[in-house]
């Protein structure tokens, strides 16, 4: 375990729109605000998107399930995290996605469009020096501490 302090810098709302790709929006936001380090939450609708739902087993390199949604709407709430890489900022957001009562829980990953409307909020983190880091161990740009 690893544990640093930072504090809530800028605050950004952002509402997409129908068939807005959130993923893509959160990912331009930053680039254009230059944020490096942040939480964010969503909450509202999706058309369809690619969601990871966990590993195949419990292996490292995890091998991961995917679960496509298209042609329906469906409710999230999720929350995530912005860093970057030696050159752009990645996303990581996990959420719960449902619809009746159908509710997968997965880290959306592609292809993501907006149903009517998703609400985000990013909250900036200062004074924090982290980034994403490529693991060989499991494949994955993994948050890490400078």
């Amino acid at each position: 375990m690893e544990c640093r302090e930072g504090r809530t810098g800028r605050v950004f709302t952002i509402r997409f729109s129908d068939g807005d790709d959130p993923l893509e929006g959160i990912k331009r936001v930053a680039t254009e605000k230059g944020i490096r380090v942040a939480w964010f939450f969503l909450l509202g609708g999706l058309r369809q998107a690619g969601v990871v739902t966990g590993p195949e087993k419990p292996a490292i390199p995890p091998t991961p399930m995917w679960k496509e949604f298209t042609g329906d709407a469906r409710e999230i709430v999720g929350l995530g995290s912005i860093l970057w890489n030696d050159r752009e900022p990645l996303i990581h957001v996990h959420t719960a996605i449902g619809r009746g009562d159908e509710t997968v829980v997965g880290c959306i990953r592609r292809d993501a469009r907006t149903f009517l409307v998703i609400e985000a909020l990013i909250m900036e983190i200062e004074g924090l020096d982290a980034r994403r880091k490529f693991d060989e161990k499991s494949g994955m740009f993994l948050a890490s501490f400078d």
